[in-house]
């Protein structure tokens, strides 16, 4: 196994697993588990992307060279702006340092992005005048444009009808993914989901964090290569400037860590994990997993972008730690506005209101501050564990999936933590949600 450096140090590495490979060896040895590994490039060798997103590089000697076909994928996104991120200019920076009451030594200024909409075109046109190599494309909804174009109909469906453009059908969820509670509940409900493409040049980095909702992810690499850093959820309090605290200041970059500042790195560095993901492989990184990024130079036979199609899932193997993640951001939000708690309870006093007609106002306020901040709060969770519930229970033998015990035994274990939490007999709405996931199980 090859074992990357950071720091000087040998790292171990990710798993590669072998090819056959079977659901139930990924359900007991990486799912439940909560370890991360990488697939081989036969997972997804039948993806038309491959083909379609892809050209030879005319200005390459070498007839081998593969780089981004421009024409085909402006043909493909239609009219919505994507996210780009790109570097801070030189007057951004200093506004930015500016408005921090301790500067940020740990990173290079160079790497500060900000995020904007705007078309492919401009990114596409810029690389070629050989301009913008910080410029970043992620989170492109892709496919839920492609679904868009055919009344909302999955990807899954688009890919077998004959009627369907060949961009529109560039890729197929792999079936050990496919038990899928997050997006199916968003594509269904909410006619969004967490499905993205991913484009960017060389030396281009998504630096440290922990994906949305504390939800599992998968990665392909479609053209050129990454560098994966990965720690352990039990290592995380590590990657803080105090590891008692979690909401700390946490580390930006691994690569520049100012160890007067972030005292315990070693810790995390020693557990951590480092692996080098090639094209056409895809990498499993599992839920609470703090990563970060890199899209490496691609070498010889690939062109200078690095893109990839990206995943955000859970289902019941991972929902307790959503749930767990979930707590965690609702309890933060409580404790900063804790003010307000004390205005309505002033103001329902004056008026002579009881306690539960502020206490449900305090929760709301709560709630909302939530949306706003984590992206989602008790309403979302339990709709989409209702919606998980529900698919489960209406083919109970359907393959990749795990049992439908072991489906009941992880719900019902957040269905009896959410009712001891003291918001709960606030939330009427919610409450009838979870009523309905305790029917279902119930009947399993």
């Amino acid at each position: 196994m090859d074992q990357p450096e950071l720091g000087g140090h040998s790292r171990k590495t990710v798993p590669r697993l072998e090819y056959p490979h079977t659901y139930e060896t990924f359900l007991q040895d990486h799912l439940i588990p909560n370890v991360p590994c990488i697939f081989p490039s036969s997972l997804t060798s039948t993806w038309p992307c491959f083909h379609t997103f892809l050209t030879s590089d005319s200005s390459s000697a070498a007839s081998t060279t593969k780089t981004i076909d421009r024409a085909y994928l402006l043909s493909l996104q239609g009219s919505e702006p994507i996210s780009v991120h790109r570097p801070l200019t030189a007057v951004e920076l200093a506004e930015e340092e500016g408005e921090e009451e301790d500067g940020d030594e740990t990173s290079d200024p160079t790497e500060r992005t900000i995020c904007e909409q705007t078309g492919l075109a401009n990114v596409l046109d810029a690389w070629a005048r050989g301009e913008g190599q910080g410029l970043y494309i992620k989170d492109w909804h892709l496919a839920l444009e492609a679904e868009s174009r055919y009344g909302g109909r999955p990807l899954e469906d688009i890919a077998s009808s004959s009627s369907s453009r060949p961009g529109d059908r560039f890729y197929t969820t792999p079936g050990v993914f496919e038990d899928d509670w997050l997006n199916g509940y968003y594509r269904s409900r909410l006619g969004n989901d967490f499905r993205f493409v991913y484009l960017g040049a060389s030396k281009t980095t998504t630096l440290l964090h922990r994906d949305v909702y504390s939800s599992y992810s998968f990665s392909t690499n479609v053209l050129g290569r990454k560098r994966w850093d990965l720690y352990p959820p039990s290592h995380s309090p590590f990657l803080r400037r105090d590891p008692s605290g979690s909401r700390s200041e946490l580390l930006r970059d691994v690569r520049k860590v100012d160890r007067s500042k972030f005292t315990m790195w070693d810790q995390a560095e020693q557990a951590g994990l480092t692996v080098i993901q090639e094209e056409g492989e895809t990498i499993f990184v599992p839920s609470g997993w703090y990563h970060q990024v890199e899209n490496l130079s691609t070498g010889e036979g690939t062109g200078s972008q690095i893109l990839s199609i990206n995943h955000n899932w859970g289902n019941a193997t991972n929902v307790r730690q959503m749930y767990d993640c979930l707590c965690s951001d609702l309890d933060a939000c409580a404790e900063s506005i804790a003010d307000v708690k004390d205005i309505l309870q002033l103001k329902a006093t004056r008026d002579g209101q009881d306690e539960a007609s502020w206490m449900a106002d305090w929760v709301n306020e709560i709630q909302e501050l939530c949306e706003r901040d984590a992206g989602w709060a008790w309403r979302d969770f339990w709709n989409m564990v209702h919606w998980g519930v529900q698919d489960a229970c209406s083919v109970p033998d359907r393959a990749n999936r795990p049992p439908l015990e072991y489906v009941r035994t992880q719900v019902s274990g957040c269905v009896q933590a959410y009712n001891r939490r003291w918001e709960a007999s606030y939330l009427s709405e919610v409450c009838a949600v979870v009523g309905l996931i305790e029917v279902a199980l119930s009947a399993v």
